[in-house]
């Protein structure tokens, strides 16, 4: 996996949290999965997103704990409905093992969770310069 490359272009996509349907689970129709999609140089696109297990169930060495990096082509692979919900302006400073240490180890319901993930990104890049779209 290429998590050393910088990040060239980011987008927050999200999809719902019943993947097969791509709706948003139960009662709590507010509440969607997200990730953070991005392009490293090469045009290569890499989602980083965060779930309770998700480290050891997709057996990358690439998961830092519960947040991990997967091939995007998983949001076209049928069984998710992903879409992009915004554009991250990307500096060009940071590289994909940066967002990955970004999301954490550790997952937490209520406070530490694949949005997160997304907060923590975002704040990164506008440390340095870039902002949402």
């Amino acid at each position: 996996m290429c998590i050393a490359l910088q990040v060239i272009k980011a987008e927050v996509m999200s999809r719902g949290l019943d993947s097969s349907k791509g709706e948003s689970f139960g009662i709590i129709p507010l509440f969607r999965h997200q990730a953070v999609k991005v392009t490293i140089s090469g045009g290569k696109e890499l989602v980083i997103h965060k779930a309770p297990g998700l480290g050891e169930s997709v057996g990358l060495g690439a998961a830092e704990g519960n947040t991990v990096v997967e091939e995007a082509s998983i949001i076209n692979s049928g069984m998710h409905k992903w879409r992009v919900d915004r554009q991250i302006r990307v500096t060009g400073l940071h590289t994909v093992q940066e967002y990955i240490q970004a999301g954490g180890r550790k997952y937490n319901i209520f406070c530490d969770n694949c949005q997160n993930v997304v907060k923590r990104v975002v704040k990164m890049e506008a440390r340095t310069g870039g902002w949402t779209i």
